[in-house]
């Protein structure tokens, strides 16, 4: 899930707004709001700002977003077979 970053960031549950999650001075994920103004996952911070002025950052939070796939790795568990070798 390319965009997992902002789900789990939880600031923009419905994308409607120009958000963005950074790491190591690039974007990891954008909303789909953000992605209407030409921003994409890989641009350097400045050439996205420059884009969408109006952007909202937030910085990436790797362990949050482990925490937050855990409820959807539980229900997988309980839905799909386990593939044996």
């Amino acid at each position: 899930m390319p965009d997992w970053p902002i789900v789990a960031d939880g600031s923009n549950p419905d994308g409607a707004r120009a958000t963005a999650v950074v790491g190591g001075g690039k974007i990891v994920a954008c909303s789909a709001a953000a992605r209407a103004l030409g921003v994409r996952r890989g641009m350097r911070l400045r050439q996205a700002t420059g884009r969408a002025p109006g952007l909202e950052l937030s910085e990436r939070d790797v362990e949050g977003e482990i925490r937050c796939f855990e409820p959807v790795l539980q229900h997988l568990e309980q839905h799909i077979a386990p593939v044996g070798r």
